[in-house]
């Protein structure tokens, strides 16, 4: 049985962050990941001012900086019964606003640990404690065990370290969303911005990253919960299509703002403008990606967006 000072379960943003965090203290730790590769499921997400000031203590700032754009403001519009009700535009922060890809900033907290603290392919199937000692035993998928002085359960949702520690099991939220990046080859012409978009029970948000990828997401505040076989079976029921043609005036550079029309028109207008192809093997196999191709429409460059749910 190997023995080892600290573990960290979950080689997310997480895991890695605390060990890159004790790795800067001169504190040694291994991370367990289960996935074979450094990945992180989702698309991007903005990061504020505390933020940044934590990724430059972890040494990874101005590596992920170099692609992204800095957000200088926010413009929120409320819309009622169809009809913009207000519009307001403020400063983004008193301090550093970007958007990140989730995948950059893992990769960058993986490089920054030193040689053989990430192991990959590792997935604990229970945790127990010893009876000797009463130090937590890991046990790996693959028959390995390993004693740890300190656990430290990084590993999501359904965290192994949870259901050994007894915490109460996670709840589902009554709400779907819909995430991705649109690439523009081009580069397009959005405002270093972060607009939101409440209307109803729905809101959508847009942030450029670089100067050819914007980030965009549409949440559905209150849905249904759906089983997972009737989602193959018909994904309409789980509003997908809806949610993807709320997110279509974020993809295009001359809808900066939503004007006094209808906005029910103009989801109506974009409904015959654009073209949806989704791969139902794929999202059948694996409900929480797929591709999503969008054609050339008549008021829209090329471009061409990845989701996932």
């Amino acid at each position: 049985m190997e023995e080892l000072d600290i573990v960290i379960v979950g080689g997310g943003i997480a895991g890695l962050a605390t060990s890159l965090a004790l790795h800067r203290k001169g504190i040694k730790s291994i991370v367990l990941e289960r996935s074979e590769s450094v990945r992180s499921e989702g698309a991007a997400f903005g990061i504020q001012t505390n933020g940044w000031r934590a990724l430059q203590q972890l040494g990874v700032a101005d590596k992920l900086r170099l692609n992204s754009l800095p957000i200088h403001q926010i413009r929120d519009v409320m819309i009622e019964k169809n009809i913009k009700q207000r519009e307001s535009v403020g400063p983004a922060s008193h301090g550093e606003v970007r958007c990140v890809i989730r995948n950059d900033m893992v990769r960058a907290l993986a490089h920054a640990l030193p040689v053989g603290t990430l192991r990959l392919g590792s997935q604990i199937v229970s945790v127990k404690l010893d009876e000797a000692t009463s130090f937590p035993i890991v046990h790996l998928r693959n028959g390995q065990d390993i004693k740890a002085k300190v656990l430290i359960g990084c590993d999501g949702s359904n965290s192994i370290v949870s259901k050994f520690l007894g915490l109460n099991p996670t709840k589902a939220l009554g709400s779907r969303a819909v995430r991705g990046f649109t690439n523009y080859p081009n580069g397009h012409v959005f405002q270093q911005e972060f607009i939101r978009i409440k209307m109803d029970n729905v809101v959508s948000g847009r942030l450029p990253i670089t100067r050819n990828l914007v980030f965009w997401f549409v949440v559905m505040l209150k849905c249904p919960q759906v089983d997972k076989e009737l989602l193959c079976a018909n994904d309409s029921n789980f509003g997908l299509h809806q949610l993807l043609l709320l997110a279509m005036p974020l993809f295009d550079s001359s809808l900066q703002t939503v004007d006094e029309a209808s906005f029910s028109a103009l989801l109506f207008t974009i409904n015959f403008s654009f073209f949806l192809t989704v791969d139902k093997k794929l999202l059948c196999a694996n409900d929480r990606f797929f591709n999503l191709a969008l054609h050339q429409s008549p008021i829209s460059n090329d471009f061409t967006s990845t989701v996932s749910l």
